[in-house]
């Protein structure tokens, strides 16, 4: 078996994913893109669902690694978790109609996205955690509960993601980025003289 075929299938697969989202698209519609045999695919693949969490996997660990890599590059926790949310909507960008089509389950509360993304869910929990470990550590960051300070950093990355999708190509990563963690470092609340 080889591993070009594999790797076209998954290609194939993603395509047809896309256009079609993952219900309405089928093992004969992923071969043909894929220029294989149905046959032929299945000795890669058990079903549909395998080939879309391999797709899944495949692309939360190169995001994973983008993000290490450019995390690693920064300096500071507060350049870190920029770094960290602007990378993933970078890869967000490149991948939008994949991304759709996962937004497109995650919306519909399909149990298969939540099975693909759970190792990059712990893993995006992790490397948040540990950027704001490393800011308290270094007295830049106050303590905070941190499964909160998580939870509510997540939840407006979910928004910011919604609004990603509705902008498309218009939306601002960087600038969204920043002003939200400007909020996030600084409050919105004026600092009063004599305090």
């Amino acid at each position: 078996m080889s591993e070009d075929t594999k790797y076209r299938i998954l290609q194939a697969a993603s395509k047809v994913f896309g256009k079609f989202g993952y219900t309405k698209a089928n093992i004969d519609d992923i071969a043909g893109e894929a220029g294989v045999a149905s046959a032929t695919l299945y000795h890669y693949f058990k079903n549909k669902e395998e080939i879309f969490l391999t797709i899944v996997r495949d692309e939360a660990h190169d995001l994973e690694s983008r993000i290490n890599q450019a995390v690693a590059k920064s300096e500071t926790p507060q350049q870190k978790l920029k770094v960290f949310f602007i990378t993933q909507y970078r890869q967000l960008f490149e991948n939008i109609n994949f991304y759709n089509l996962t937004q497109e389950q995650l919306l519909g509360f399909h149990p298969l996205i939540f099975k693909g993304l759970k190792e990059f869910n712990s893993y995006r929990t992790r490397k948040i955690r540990e950027i704001v470990q490393e800011g308290i550590d270094k007295k830049i960051f106050k303590p905070l509960d941190m499964n909160l300070l998580i939870e509510v950093i997540q939840d407006l990355n979910k928004g910011a993601f919604m609004r990603m999708r509705i902008q498309k190509r218009n939306f601002n990563v960087e600038k969204y980025i920043d002003f939200l963690f400007t909020i996030i470092f600084k409050g919105i609340e004026l600092e009063r003289k004599g305090k």
